[in-house]
């Protein structure tokens, strides 16, 4: 009888039976490989694949998307005394095109200068407003913001969600003033 019985003193019949095989599988593949990449093909395909999920993903998202007016409590925040006396009701923030982006509706008395903070715990938040002496005011408004609705119902204005606690710039030709949203927004149809 004979034991392992090996070839050139290395290999024995089982290991050359597996090398053959992975060389039979694996060159042709290789081969095929490099013939078609030659050219690109295999990337090319993944291009275009890509190409085209995106295109797809671009229509989806520009059509499920609506313009809407959106009345907002919120609170203008940092405000030095000259610049209180800037903003007004019917101030408005316009778009390149000449479009209305946003309008103040409605302005409340000035306060110091406040912030709310989230003290939040492992199972609620706590909000507290914090009083920095600063010397800076607050002061509550009302605005009405142009933004887009998507079908989950989440409504955004300059590719950010608009939210409780949400800080945003407004934009007009006298001025720029920071605010923050204060009150669960309220959505309203364009008309």
């Amino acid at each position: 009888m004979i034991k392992n019985k090996k070839f050139f003193g290395i290999l024995n019949l089982p290991d050359i039976i597996v090398i053959g095989l992975v060389l039979v599988i694996v060159l042709p593949l290789v081969h095929f490989y490099m013939k078609f990449n030659e050219k690109g093909f295999a990337e090319q395909k993944k291009i275009e694949r890509f190409i085209g999920q995106k295109a797809r993903n671009d229509i989806v998202y520009r059509t499920a998307w609506r313009t809407r007016m959106l009345d907002v409590d919120v609170s203008f925040k940092n405000l030095t005394e000259e610049a209180l006396g800037k903003i007004k009701v019917g101030d408005r923030e316009l778009q390149p095109d000449g479009t209305v982006a946003a309008e103040v509706l409605w302005i409340g008395n000035p306060v110091p200068n406040y912030f709310i903070v989230d003290l939040g715990t492992l199972t609620d938040s706590l909000f507290v407003k914090t009083v920095p002496g600063d010397g800076l005011y607050s002061m509550p408004a009302k605005i009405r913001i142009t933004g887009v609705v998507a079908n989950s119902g989440l409504f955004s204005r300059k590719d950010r969600n608009v939210k409780e606690l949400a800080e945003f710039k407004f934009e007009s030709k006298d001025y720029d003033a920071y605010y923050v949203v204060e009150m669960p927004p309220i959505i309203k149809s364009q008309d």
